[in-house]
This record gives structure tokens, C-alpha cells and sequence, in this order.
């Protein structure tokens, strides 16, 4: 008969422990069974037996009654890029519109009930080319002028930058009003003279339009001599305007009633 291994002393010190535990209750009797089996090498019958390893899966059945595939579902279609906008070209600036002249007033054309020979004398008297304004300010424009002319341009000038008529106060404290300017006139000033005749009348006090006519235009003249120089279209213009209008003598009347 085979001797039986002996037993290691600390196996059955842990197994005394072990008892002393179930003795007090520390344990119960499954706990101190299954520790004593663990000691002595023994399988714990509580210990579930490991797990079969499931068998591997089978492939699913083919159904063989139908030598046909269930037709597959199309693929989706590709993505497709958003389309890109071509590039805008910058905005451009508009076109500048070339600069207009500025308009010219239309000739002012005579009545038509006007006879021929006062329409006559009316386009001639126009067609003299009158001084712009401020011509002093233009020396080269200005010395085109005769000596007399340069005087009666830079009077009017002085005139109108005054803005006042003589004896009267300006609009400038400091500044008193050019005397009026005395002397012959020019013939560009007869030919504006006899336009304001032939559409106006004589300037009198009895035609008041006609002398705010004159003064607006010869405001630089002294009023006497403005309303009397009338006298000098009495032999030929005025000779003109009676023969149109029947011979009647009208003594400077000019427009007709």
C-alpha cells in the first residue's frame, strides 16, 4: 500500500483558520467546504464547467429552385459638384455723359405784325455784336476795343459791381457809387438803344415799362442823357418807323397804341 504524501503544515493551519471561521459564524458551511477544497487542490464543486465553445455558423441556405439571383438595387447614382459660377467681372464706372454747351436763348424773333421795314431795322440793330458784361476783367478782350469803347466798358463795369445808381447808396458801406458816365455813344450802345425803341416805346415817365427797360440797360449813363438820345434816331430810324406805319407823325412814340 501506496504512502500518502505528507501534508504541508500551513495547508493545515489554513484549514484550522478556515474552521475557526465557520465556528464563529464568519462563514457558513459551503464557504469553509469550498476553501478547504481549494487548500487540498481539490475542484470546487460550485465552479461552473467552462463553456462549450458554440460551433462555428453556417452559411445561410441557398435556395437552389430558382436558378435566377433576385435582381440586385441599382447603385445611387455619383454625387455630382454643384455647378460654379463664372467670375463677374468688376463693376465699371458709367460712361460720363461729355459735357453740354449751355444753351444759347433763341433769337427773339419780331412780331409778326411788325412791318417789314421796323423787322428791318430790328435785325440790323441786332446783328451788332454787343460786350459781354465783366469784359474788364478780360484785358485782351478789352484792348480789341477803341479808347472811347474801353471807357463806356469799364463804366458799366464799375457799374454793375456797385450795384447802385449814382446818389444812391450802394451795398457796400464802403464803397460809394461811380458818377454816371458822360460822353457819346458807341454804336454797339445805339444798336441795343434802337432794339428797346422799336420794342418798348421812348423811356418816359408816360411809359413806365420802356424807362425800367433803359435804366436796367444804361443804368451807367446819366438818366437825362439816356431819355434824350432818342433825338438821334429821329432823322433816319425814325423816318424809317413813320413810313412803315402810314407816314403819321408821332412824335417818339416808336410803339404804336
Amino acid at each position: 500500500m501506496a504512502e500518502e504524501p505528507p501534508v504541508d503544515q500551513s495547508v493545515v493551519d489554513s484549514i484550522r483558520n478556515a474552521k475557526q471561521l465557520f465556528d464563529e459564524g464568519a462563514i457558513d458551511e459551503d464557504e469553509f467546504k469550498a476553501k478547504k477544497r481549494r487548500l487540498l487542490g481539490e475542484p470546487d464543486s460550485r465552479e461552473a464547467p467552462p463553456a462549450a465553445t458554440p460551433p462555428p455558423a453556417q452559411p445561410a441556405s441557398i435556395d437552389l429552385t430558382n436558378d435566377t439571383e433576385a435582381p440586385q438595387p441599382p447603385p445611387p447614382p455619383p454625387a455630382v459638384a454643384p455647378p460654379v459660377a463664372p467670375p463677374t467681372a468688376p463693376p465699371t464706372a458709367p460712361p460720363v455723359a461729355p459735357p453740354t454747351a449751355p444753351p444759347t436763348a433763341p433769337p427773339v424773333a419780331p412780331p409778326a405784325a411788325m412791318p417789314p421795314p421796323i423787322a428791318a431795322l430790328l435785325t440790323a440793330a441786332r446783328a451788332i455784336a454787343q460786350p459781354p458784361r465783366g469784359i474788364t476783367a478780360n484785358p485782351a478782350a478789352l484792348a480789341r476795343f477803341p479808347a472811347h469803347d474801353r471807357r463806356v466798358l469799364e463804366a458799366r463795369d464799375l457799374h454793375d459791381a456797385v450795384d447802385a445808381t449814382f446818389g444812391q447808396d450802394s451795398d457796400d458801406d464802403n464803397e460809394e457809387p461811380p458818377p454816371p458816365f458822360r460822353g457819346s455813344f458807341t454804336d454797339w450802345e445805339d444798336a441795343k438803344y434802337l432794339e428797346l425803341l422799336i420794342r418798348y416805346g421812348q423811356p418816359k415817365n408816360e411809359n413806365p415799362p420802356a424807362m425800367q427797360k433803359f435804366l436796367e440797360e444804361f443804368g451807367y449813363r446819366a438818366r437825362a442823357s439816356v431819355t434824350a438820345h432818342v433825338n438821334a434816331f429821329n432823322v433816319g430810324a425814325y423816318k424809317t418807323w413813320r413810313a412803315a406805319n402810314g407816314g403819321q407823325w408821332a412824335p417818339f412814340a416808336w410803339v404804336k397804341n
